[in-house]
């Protein structure tokens, strides 16, 4: 079930998923919500929730080791639909030294 904050939070509409998310969030004050959709972060920013995206992820698995480097993980998340801006792309692989 969907929290009521969640539904006054914002009259932006987005993903059932992202409403689970922030939902599950909201139960949960330790959690740190996922989300890529414009309007969904603009909803968790407003309820305070910690938010991280899936490129921020990226930056942190290669700073952790997880990963040897980043380019080609974002190259991977492009071919598979993702869409971010030449801007960011630069901005990503700036903040992982590549």
């Amino acid at each position: 079930m969907i929290s009521r904050r969640v539904v006054n939070a914002s009259p932006l509409i987005f993903l059932t998923g992202e409403s689970s998310v922030i939902a599950v969030a909201l139960q949960h004050s330790d959690s740190m919500v996922i989300l890529d959709d414009l309007a969904a972060r603009r909803c968790a920013q407003a309820l305070k929730l910690p938010m991280q995206g899936t490129l921020g992820l990226v930056l942190v698995a290669k700073r952790i080791g997880l990963i040897k480097a980043v380019l080609p993980v974002v190259e991977d998340l492009e071919h598979a639909g993702m869409y971010m801006t030449a801007r960011l792309k630069t901005q990503i692989l700036d903040a992982a030294g590549e």
